[in-house]
């Protein structure tokens, strides 16, 4: 079947994508929880496959799945990066009733956490997105970005340190804001 799908078959890369699209679009929706977002994924899972279908050795399926589990984290990637709150659902009700420079030390709170994690090194803040953001368990974000447990426990309490440690008076303002 590869060799087909290489020489341009088209009904070959039919059968590739029947056999395989459920497999990976079950996979995608697990980690998305959108089915629209998790058959985008997946058709352009088979894009880049197509396109780089030379490159491809002997499993088409092992692929497509390093292609899925790349195109999952820029997705996760880009959703995170477009939050303008971490909080936003917990920071909308909280502040209907706030006065304006109560909202504002709230923004700018947000701001510091939101900067201070943007600081981390980039698989630390892979974990920490993952694991807070999204609750991923620790083996889940292990599979994900193909670390060992032991390590995203390590990249987790480096996070929270460093959070702890640049933030400490920054989080007490807003605790006691939100009270």
């Amino acid at each position: 079947m590869l060799a087909g799908i290489k020489k341009g078959d088209e009904l070959a890369f039919k059968q590739l994508y029947e056999r395989h699209s459920t497999k990976l679009l079950t996979i995608a929706y697990s980690k998305t929880k959108s089915i629209e977002i998790a058959e985008e994924i997946v058709q352009d899972t088979f894009l880049t496959f197509y396109n780089k279908k030379e490159a491809v050795d002997n499993n088409p399926l092992l692929y497509l799945k390093a292609v899925l589990k790349f195109k999952i984290l820029e997705h996760i990637k880009t959703q995170y990066k477009t939050k303008t709150h971490p909080l936003d659902s917990d920071y909308l009700v909280a502040t209907r009733s706030m006065e304006v420079p109560e909202k504002l030390e709230i923004q700018e709170t947000q701001s510091a956490i939101y900067k201070k994690i943007q600081s981390l090194p980039q698989q630390c803040r892979e974990v920490f997105v993952l694991r807070r953001d999204y609750n991923f368990s620790n083996e889940e974000v292990a599979n994900k970005l193909g670390i060992s447990v032991k390590t995203v426990e390590a990249h987790m309490t480096k996070a929270l340190a460093a959070l702890k440690k640049n933030l400490e008076h920054t989080l007490i303002i807003f605790l006691f804001l939100l009270s």
